[in-house]
């Protein structure tokens, strides 16, 4: 997957996560996450591994487990 689609896929799932909140998503995925070792989200895009470890939060945060 492109660098592109990478963040566009991300930009939707935030964006879903936010319950269709545009600007709550881009604050989240501009924001420095302990998650990630303090990067923010919208960087995590230099590896399919990285892409696939944001959208695997998302999907958690979405169920409600939070570890």
């Amino acid at each position: 997957m492109t660098s592109e689609k990478m963040l566009e896929s991300i930009r939707i799932a935030a964006i879903e996560l936010f319950e269709g909140d545009i600007e709550s998503a881009e604050t989240w995925l501009n924001t420095e996450r302990k998650s990630f070792k303090n990067r923010k989200p919208i960087q995590m895009i230099r590896s399919d591994a990285e892409y696939q470890e944001v959208i695997d939060f998302i999907g958690r945060l979405e169920h409600g487990v939070f570890s």
